[in-house]
């Protein structure tokens, strides 16, 4: 008798079959889940209602801004005006008006340069920079420590205003 030999052809249908399910099965829930998001962020979410922030005063930084209420400007920075020069002067302070008039004191950072900067009462200057401090905090203002005149001077302030000797130009001599 002879031999014939018998191969057993498998069916992998059933695999392909197994496939499709599973991609069925897979977009369906994807249509679905979009579907519960869909519904989640239409529900209202309560708000609690707080205080506004401030954060920083609108409008230009001027003396007269600065004067009028001294403590939302405490810690800003980038103060930038034409002034005047008045006296009287102190070894590290001066007095800086607008053009209307309004006075505030301003001290002298003198770190960036090797010679001060000589200030003079009647003096017009452009400061590029500076920085509204409490006068009555004065741990943090950078230089040598305050003399006991200026000191004086800052007292029954309100705002003085801190500029490094860079940030000073004199357009107008005494």
């Amino acid at each position: 008798m002879a031999e014939i030999p018998v191969t057993h052809k498998s069916n992998k249908s059933w695999l392909w079959l197994l496939l499709v399910l599973l991609l069925l099965a897979l977009l369906i829930w994807w249509l679905l889940a979009d579907d519960d998001e869909a519904i989640e962020t239409t529900e209202p979410v309560a708000i609690e209602q707080t205080e506004p922030m401030m954060t920083e005063p609108a409008g230009v930084m001027t003396i007269a801004a600065i004067l009028e209420n001294p403590q939302t400007y405490y810690g800003r920075d980038g103060f930038t005006a034409e002034v005047g020069v008045d006296g009287p002067l102190t070894d590290r302070g001066f007095w800086i008006t607008d053009d209307a008039g309004n006075r505030m004191f301003a001290l002298v950072i003198d770190e960036p340069r090797e010679v001060p900067i000589d200030l003079n009462p009647g003096q017009r200057l452009r400061i590029t920079g500076g920085t509204v401090r409490n006068p009555s905090d004065t741990a943090g203002i950078p230089g040598v420590t305050l003399d006991d005149d200026t000191m004086q001077t800052m007292q029954g302030q309100q705002a003085v205003l801190v500029v490094n000797e860079e940030n000073i130009e004199i357009l107008e001599a005494a």
